[in-house]
């Protein structure tokens, strides 16, 4: 429920004011979110509120998915490791990735997971339709 309903407003707030705030970033030159946020509205408090805001939206997200993920090894190789050891190997590993590759390196990751994604969306779409009759 909770990813449904934080994946649900993030492409909401893309969609509805993505255009806004693309043209409101070229007027006062781009200094990341919060800076612009800040410069937006002639206050420091709203760049620090936006700065909050993802952190309180992105932390429960990502520490969701590393459980999931920790869980699920953890009943696929119950003799390996627990579920939190999974969980504390793959934070490791994103860690690591994070400072070999950068921060581009995980923009270009979550582009190219997320073009996956939306493909074999459309997929599984296009068969659900032709198997319910169109």
């Amino acid at each position: 429920m909770f990813l449904a309903v934080s994946d649900g407003m993030m492409v909401l707030f893309v969609v509805l004011f993505g255009h806004a705030i693309r043209r409101r970033a070229r007027e006062l030159g781009f200094d990341g979110v919060a800076g612009l946020m800040a410069s937006a509205y002639g206050r420091r408090a709203a760049g620090w509120a936006m700065l909050a805001s993802s952190f309180i939206i992105l932390v429960p997200y990502v520490a969701i998915q590393i459980r999931g993920i920790a869980v699920f090894l953890g009943r696929a190789f119950p003799d390996l490791l627990a579920p939190w050891q999974w969980a504390a190997l793959i934070v490791g590993l994103m860690l690591v990735f994070s400072e070999i590759g950068g921060f581009k390196a995980i923009v270009f990751a979550d582009a190219i997971q997320g073009l996956a994604l939306l493909l074999i969306l459309w997929a599984i779409a296009g068969a659900c339709l032709m198997v319910s009759g169109g």
